[in-house]
């Protein structure tokens, strides 16, 4: 009954599904006679759940424990957390890129500068490629927001000069970059070894976790820990290797100027080849003697046969908010003068639902920097020609050569896919920025989509949570959620069918020849 139960594995779960079966089926699951009512009791943290059946003028209790026996389909809270963390991690980025700067004193007020910016979100794993020409590297496909990998206001020239800014001579001088977070130099740091550095906190979860009175000062991350996982340089541009892309009309945007900037018409209801969701897999190497300090669950498994079972399954039906939603990442923390970051998790039951977002704005598009391809940078920047600025690569080294091998161009995707907004208790909190890209599963450990926002009901009832001798005000608050498998038909897809993300994905694993451990096999 556990194991087939369309809500889930909790004891929770077994609740719904017996207040939805009607008396005549319990009868005969439990080989009773004329039940007159039913009481349930349990609990999710511990794996309990109990059933009092009132029938035939008696009273039957029934009870089932995770800790007992052959029990172990019914789970508890930690496993659902447990899985999210085997399979995430902090990705900390650091660029090196020009800024726009307000300055009083010059005639137009503003300016670019050099600066660096220091930035993570969370990244897990989907699958890994099976590569037998590399014996040093494990090749890795990963899921994050394009927003967390989104590198275009760091490498795209023509967002910086040609009067917007900055001379041509600084932009060729001062090189744009990766640094390793530390060292702050204006110097090219291509002749040094720069990563993406990965952490993930070392404490063990407990039966507790996503409760946040009882977490709220637990699972801090290290700043000591951070692994130099991922090569930069090498890797940046082919990185990213699946955006979902559809085609999509019917859509408003009520700022004539982005109307313009991102359908190149001044028509009332757009259209664009470039809708999708804030979602890219990664496709990133490391070196096989690191994996164990970034994934050490994986690294128990890996190149054993267990591993093809340790890799998530992804849910394919439409997603109820009837079923109950975990999420966890590498959240900002949650008191504003610590300034760790914090391992946090999420468990939501109903929430709201947005099918296609019809009405944008500017903020819903989405940048991502590719290699350049010129029958793609015509497809992907074909608005008011955009892709002419891209012809030609942006960088050059020291002996004003040009740098062939970072010639990039963009990306950019209006963020419309279906959109959960999850049940928050008021009192707890949600998970904040650096938990950008957290895997969102339901309780049957289906992975149903990827977090990438955070919204708070300015105007609504507020608690206070003690804070030393001050408090905060904690006002209704819920993350949104990217939905793999969309709710809405309103896109130009074959029979005008709903659209799952990641049959793009295997699709293209399958059209490029890449095989993978569970994917494409």
């Amino acid at each position: 009954m556990i194991k087939t139960n369309p809500f889930g594995f909790l004891p929770s779960n077994l609740s719904q599904l017996f207040h939805y079966v009607d008396f005549k089926s319990i009868e005969r699951l439990l080989n009773l006679r004329e039940i007159t009512k039913l009481k349930a009791r349990y609990d999710d943290y511990k794996g309990v759940f109990e059933l009092l059946v009132f029938a035939n003028n008696n009273k039957h209790y029934y009870a089932i424990n995770k800790n007992q026996e052959n029990n172990n389909s019914l789970k508890r809270n930690l496993d659902f957390y447990q899985y999210i963390y085997d399979r995430s991690f902090e990705l900390n980025i650091n660029l090196k890129q020009w800024f726009d700067n307000e300055d009083l004193n010059s005639k137009d007020r503003l300016k670019k500068i050099l600066g660096f910016t220091s930035g993570s979100g969370t990244a897990w794993v989907i699958d890994r490629i099976k590569n037998n020409q590399d014996n040093d590297h494990y090749e890795l496909l990963l899921a994050t927001n394009m927003h967390v990998f989104n590198f275009r206001n760091t490498f795209d020239k023509s967002l910086h000069v040609h009067n917007k800014g900055i001379k041509e001579e600084n932009w060729d001088t001062y090189k744009v970059g990766f640094y390793d977070g530390t060292d702050a130099t204006s110097e090219d740091t291509r002749n040094q070894q720069i990563h993406f550095k990965t952490n993930h906190t070392r404490e063990k979860l407990d039966e507790n976790f996503g409760n946040f009175e009882f977490s709220k000062n637990k699972y801090e991350n290290n700043k000591n820990d951070y692994v130099d996982a991922f090569e930069a340089y090498s890797q940046y541009l082919d990185a990213p290797y699946y955006v979902p892309r559809y085609e999509s009309d019917h859509i408003y945007i009520e700022n004539e100027k982005h109307r313009l900037n991102h359908f190149g018409n001044n028509n009332k209801w757009s259209h664009t080849k470039n809708s999708g969701a804030d979602l890219v897999t990664l496709r990133l190497k490391i070196k096989k003697n690191k994996l164990k300090n970034v994934l050490p669950s994986l690294a128990n498994v890996i190149e054993t046969d267990k591993e093809k079972d340790w890799y998530i399954k992804f849910g394919k039906k439409k997603f109820s908010p009837l079923k109950t939603q975990f999420y966890a990442g590498y959240s900002k923390h949650w008191n504003p003068f610590n300034r760790v970051i914090q391992f946090h998790g999420v468990k939501s039951q109903g929430g709201l639902i947005s099918s296609q977002r019809k009405i944008v704005e500017d903020y819903y598009f989405r940048d991502i920097w590719l290699k350049y391809n010129s029958k793609q940078n015509k497809e992907y920047n074909a608005i008011n020609q955009s892709w002419k600025n891209y012809l030609n690569p942006f960088l050059k080294d020291a002996n004003k050569e040009i740098l062939k091998n970072e010639h990039g161009m963009p990306l950019t995707i209006l963020d419309q896919f279906s959109t959960l907004y999850s049940n928050i208790p008021l009192g707890e909190l949600a998970l904040k920025e650096g938990a950008s890209g957290s895997m969102v599963i339901d309780s049957s450990f289906n992975v149903i989509g990827i977090l990438n926002t955070e919204i708070t009901d300015t105007g609504g009832e507020y608690k206070y949570i003690p804070l030393g001798d001050n408090n905060i005000v904690v006002r209704k608050q819920t993350n949104g959620i990217v939905l793999f498998k969309s709710l809405s038909n309103d896109y130009k897809t074959k029979n005008s069918s709903s659209p799952h993300i990641i049959d793009g994905l295997i699709n293209k694993l399958k059209s490029d020849k890449i095989k993978t451990i569970k994917l494409n096999p």
